[in-house]
């Protein structure tokens, strides 16, 4: 299967979305006896102290939120559980353009759009209504000062689902900057990415100002290539890797 795996034919099919973060509004819950910011999960608030279920308030204003768990759909539920913090993944294509699309983006405070989109080297500005291009580089003042981030979007297969088709998860900039990092330890001979079981977890981290954040984390494979190959386990090939066992 893993060798069948290597082989790309074009676009994989999505089958589903995996995501990390929510909408969440300002509920009442009673359980905590305080206001909350309710996620909204299944069309249903959720109090993420006690995650006992809440009213919602149809009028209130949402924001988004980052669940401290994947948010799974329902029909997988039972087989990766209901909010499951780590996920085996298997990056869905052999090169890094393809596993993780990424771009930059920056958004203006209370505009759901981002008003300039680029990916490196060229991106459109939304302005006064207009659009123009711009260049898009390191140089970028906005991108040294923090307010234009990385965004990605990972594909990847689900073992335990399905060997067929991919899954998808938006990423954020530090997400996606682990992400990169960890394929890029998987490059083969061949410079291809080689597909194999990784885990993809949420981890926790602190910002400059001691504000503390979730990210998804790719872990590399538990047992190195290099080490199912001494095992006479696998043999890689021109990037395809061989089960011999």
């Amino acid at each position: 299967m893993i060798e069948n795996l290597t082989k790309d034919n074009g676009r994989v099919t999505i089958r589903d979305t995996i995501r990390m973060g929510c909408k969440s509004v300002e509920a009442y819950c009673a359980s905590c006896n305080k206001k909350v910011y309710a996620w909204i999960l299944d069309g249903k608030g959720i109090c993420p102290t006690c995650q006992g279920h809440v009213t919602l308030n149809a009028a209130a204003q949402q924001k988004p939120a980052v669940l401290p768990f994947f948010y799974i759909p329902k029909e997988y539920r039972s087989i990766l559980g209901d909010s499951p913090s780590t996920l085996s993944v298997i990056p869905a294509y052999q090169t890094l353009e393809q596993i993780i699309p990424h771009g930059f983006a920056r958004f203006c405070k209370g505009v759901k759009l981002p008003i300039c989109v680029g990916d490196g080297k060229q991106a459109t500005l939304r302005e006064n209504g207009m659009k123009k291009n711009v260049p898009c580089t390191s140089e970028c003042r906005y991108r040294k000062q923090g307010y234009c981030k990385i965004t990605g979007r990972f594909y990847f297969y689900l073992p335990e689902i399905d060997m067929m088709s991919a899954f998808q998860m938006k990423t954020s900039q530090i997400s996606t900057t682990n992400i990169i990092t960890t394929l890029k330890r998987m490059v083969g001979d061949n410079g291809n990415i080689l597909r194999q079981i990784c885990t993809l977890r949420l981890s926790k981290g602190v910002n400059s100002v001691g504000q503390p954040f979730t990210y998804a984390e790719l872990l590399p494979p538990a047992i190195p290539l290099s080490k199912l190959q001494a095992m006479g386990l696998v043999k890689p090939v021109g990037g395809v890797v061989h089960c011999l066992h």
